[in-house]
């Protein structure tokens, strides 16, 4: 995470990204538990070798995960759910999770441009056939390689917050939440394909090779569907997992995700 002096690697990654996930996790580990403050933005700046604008820009995200407090004349806290084990922000902790495994990894942007809605994207989207939509194409790297395909798609006024000089490494969900766009609900489709031509030639696998197919529509506070993401894995780098819960309330009793 970091190089020599703590200044935090370059690359893909924007700065001000690394330092936000360096700090999460301090704060995770439980370094500044309440009510001792954090560092102050000029000590971070010293310390991880960075600007204070950086620092600002990391401190912002935080607050925006609901992960850190600030107080004018005191200082900035972390939030005590955080160490209280609810370290999850909408539904179910999805946007964690999608955090957790882009800090894994790192991205090489493909495609990222405007153009007209398909059939299926239209549906997804509830837009009419042929309105213009963002489209994002990007491959995600383990140290051993590829690892995921994923092609999104995000309806405007929504897809104008999007800057592709700023997305660099977060997922697009989390860059959707940082500018303001809250959203609550997911629908998502496991299945598998075969690779085909470019994917299978991004992703370092033979034609034919089958893959772990992902789809997900997110939805905002008014049910409002606003992305729509098509995602492509190797099996053999990816594994998904869901915990569940026996819920006895229903007749009769089901299995349902754990919250």
């Amino acid at each position: 995470m970091a190089q020599a002096g703590g200044e935090p690697a370059g690359g893909e990654v924007p700065r001000y990204y690394r330092l936000y996930a360096a700090l999460r996790q301090k704060i995770i580990a439980g370094v500044w538990p309440p009510p001792r403050p954090l560092p102050t933005e000029a000590e971070l700046a010293a310390f991880y070798g960075v600007s204070r604008v950086t620092v600002r820009r990391a401190m912002v995200l935080l607050e925006e995960q609901s992960l850190i407090w600030r107080q004018r004349g005191r200082g900035t806290f972390v939030n005590d759910a955080v160490l209280g084990g609810d370290d999850r922000s909408n539904f179910g902790g999805l946007l964690e999770n999608i955090n957790d495994f882009q800090l894994a990894t790192t991205v090489q942007p493909i495609r990222f441009a405007t153009l007209a809605a398909d059939a299926e994207v239209a549906r997804r989207l509830e837009v009419a056939g042929g309105s213009d939509v963002l489209q994002v194409v990007r491959v995600r790297h383990r140290p051993d390689g590829p690892i995921s395909h994923i092609t999104c798609y995000v309806r405007f006024p929504e897809a104008g917050s999007l800057d592709p000089d700023l997305l660099g490494n977060r997922p697009v969900l989390a860059a959707l939440e940082a500018a303001g766009i809250r959203v609550d609900r997911v629908e998502q489709g496991l299945s598998a394909v075969n690779a085909e031509g470019e994917v299978a030639a991004r992703l370092d696998v033979p034609v034919g090779t089958a893959l772990v197919s992902m789809w997900r529509v997110v939805r905002d506070t008014v049910g409002r569907p606003v992305q729509f993401i098509r995602s492509l894995y190797r099996p053999d780098r990816y594994e998904y997992r869901v915990a569940l819960s026996r819920h006895t309330g229903a007749t009769p009793p089901r299995w349902v995700p754990l919250d």
